[in-house]
């Protein structure tokens, strides 16, 4: 499946000497337009990049000091599931990068630039797909990689945005699937990847893009090959998804976080986001954008790229593109009433757990590149005057692509303030802790949690940011009723720690009476214990009756869902393999 892959690539190309060109030219241009993250590379940074560190930090500490799979994360407000929480990383490109470079910081900052590299790769081929020309492509390129939304988002740290880079890959799978079925198996891959870079938003909208044009499609070509596509697509993506996906859904049931629709923004004020710059990123936002970040409304792609989308919209090929186009940015609106396309949207599942609508304007932009794009395509090729044209474009298309890449720079150096953490090394010799921190040392540093520097002291933040509307049970060091990190209930003996870690807990006991040993982390159904005693929530804590006398008490973590995942994943491994290579060796038979 791998040479496959390559193969795909090189199809566009006709040549290794070429393929590789192009990989190393799209490297470099990704390098140089986000030098700003990787000069001091190995320095934390403001607003939400601290809660990426710790997020990605999680599964590397687990692995590398404990040897263990990151099931739990004891780390995290009191304690919480990792592997069924929507921002764990475990399966993503990012745990490989910092198993490689052996340093979480440096591995989020190259991952980031990886993903440039991924978008602008994947909207290359997208657009050579539809045999758009070099300038065009080029155009389509840059706004789409480029703009203010993503050097915004990237610049504060919401680093679960960059996924929408996967999107021209899951688009242009999904289209060679209609013409080549074993592509619903890429697309379905290339789905999964997204949702395990904590796709969030993202990755709810690319389905929702998938979905409207498959109808759309559909309606427009009496085909209902694109909707059985769409339907095929969605079960890989369960399959490859499901190590992850099924414990998600177990946390989303049990702890659903509901929200309201909203405001509706001003059709003129969104459109002055995307066609002016914002000189200054931390400047005053007026009503309702002030109820949320500066970083949420600063989606520059500049007056020519949004001149060139608009054109775009009368081409009649692109029907399609362009009615996803206005519905997505309809979408982006909001609530301006109770049959508004936000508003309905909000009332179906998991679509009422998200908080701003004009989040899907990653995807919205993603369509606008490709429609500046063949905009310009269709301008240079009805040109009479050729050469006169083309020249015309290239000037035009360096011109776009040098402004997206300064202005991604300047807000890049505009918010990138990188501070010194310290020489602090993990280590697990420092005994466990929960702690509280306080809100003066939280915010000292810029950033909006300072998770990372606690986990880095083997300590898990009470307080720290989550998503998840769960109760936290534990206790720090300074709370009233806080009797240690494990104590037994009636005092009726002494109790050690043996040996902690993420997922295993082990104590020796020696009660003169029965008692009840309690953990100061959350309780969680999936922990057990070794033998025929169960654990039960004390007060919203782990813990285990014990009888009298002496012995040892082994807790471990296990997740039931997971299992069940990795089985219906390894199934969808195999039925893929089979589809691919059957599909290849048909067309190898046929040519």
């Amino acid at each position: 499946m791998v040479s496959h892959l390559i193969g795909i690539v090189q199809e566009f190309f006709r040549s290794r000497i070429k393929t590789y060109a192009f990989i190393f030219f799209l490297l470099c241009l990704a390098s140089f337009s986000y030098l700003p993250i990787l000069i001091n590379i190995d320095f934390p940074a403001r607003g939400d990049w601290d809660h990426a560190f710790f997020t990605n930090a999680v599964p590397f500490i687990t692995i590398k000091e404990f040897h263990q799979f990151p099931f739990w994360n004891p780390f995290y407000c009191g304690g919480f599931s990792y592997i069924a929480s929507p921002e764990s990383t475990l399966f993503s490109i990012q745990t490989i990068f910092s198993l490689l470079t052996q340093d979480v910081i440096t591995a989020t900052k190259v991952n980031v630039v990886f993903h440039a590299f991924i978008g602008l790769a994947g909207m290359w081929l997208l657009c050579l797909h539809f045999e758009l020309k070099f300038f065009s492509t080029l155009v389509a390129m840059g706004i789409f990689v480029f703009n203010g939304c993503m050097s915004s988002q990237i610049g504060e740290g919401p680093l679960d945005r960059f996924s929408i880079f996967f999107l021209p890959w899951i688009v242009l799978f999904f289209l060679k699937s209609h013409q080549k079925n074993h592509y619903v198996v890429w697309t379905g891959l290339a789905l999964a990847l997204m949702f395990y870079d904590k796709g969030g938003y993202t990755f709810i909208f690319t389905v929702l893009f998938l979905a409207i044009y498959s109808a759309i499609s559909s309606l427009l070509r009496r085909d209902i090959k694109f909707l059985v596509c769409f339907f095929f697509v969605l079960l890989f993506w369960v399959g490859f998804s499901a190590p992850k996906l099924f414990p998600l859904l177990t946390t989303m049931s049990a702890y659903p976080r509901l929200t309201k629709p909203g405001h509706a923004f001003d059709i003129l004020k969104l459109l002055h986001m995307y066609v002016f710059r914002n000189p200054d990123p931390f400047g005053f936002l007026p009503r309702p954008f002030n109820y949320w970040g500066w970083w949420e409304f600063n989606a520059y792609v500049g007056i020519m790229p949004f001149a060139l989308f608009l054109g775009g919209l009368t081409l009649r090929k692109y029907a399609s593109w362009c009615l996803c186009a206005a519905i997505f940015f309809v979408i982006s609106i909001g609530n301006f009433g109770p049959w508004s396309l936000w508003a309905l949207l909000h009332r179906l599942p998991v679509f009422n757990t998200m908080q701003i609508p004009n989040r899907d304007n990653t995807v919205f932009i993603f369509i606008l590149a490709f429609l500046a794009g063949a905009f310009l395509n269709e301008i240079e090729q009805r040109a009479k005057n050729k050469k006169g044209m083309i020249f015309l474009v290239a000037i035009l298309s360096v011109f776009i692509l040098v402004d997206l890449v300064g202005y991604t720079r300047f807000v890049f150096q505009k918010v990138l303030r990188p501070f010194p953490l310290g020489d602090v090394q993990f280590s697990k010799s420092r005994p466990f802790e929960q702690i509280r921190m306080p809100r003066e040392q939280i915010v000292s540093s810029g950033a909006w949690s300072h998770m990372y520097a606690a986990i880095l002291q083997n300590k898990g933040t009470i307080n720290g940011y989550c998503r998840v509307p769960f109760k936290r049970y534990a206790k720090a060091g300074q709370d009233r009723g806080y009797r240690g990190e494990f104590f037994l209930k009636e005092k009726n003996g002494d109790v050690q720690l043996v040996l902690w870690s993420p997922n295993q807990i082990v104590y020796k006991y020696d009660l003169v009476r029965a008692d009840r040993l309690v953990i100061n982390q959350n309780y969680d159904r999936d922990w057990r214990v070794q033998g025929d005693i169960k654990t039960e929530s004390f007060r919203g804590l782990l813990s285990v009756p014990l009888n009298s006398g002496k012995g040892e008490v082994v807790f471990y973590y296990f997740p039931s869902f997971f299992l069940w995942g990795l089985c219906v994943f390894c199934f969808t491994c195999i039925l893929s393999v089979v589809i691919v290579r059957k599909n290849l060796n048909k067309a190898r038979s046929g040519s």
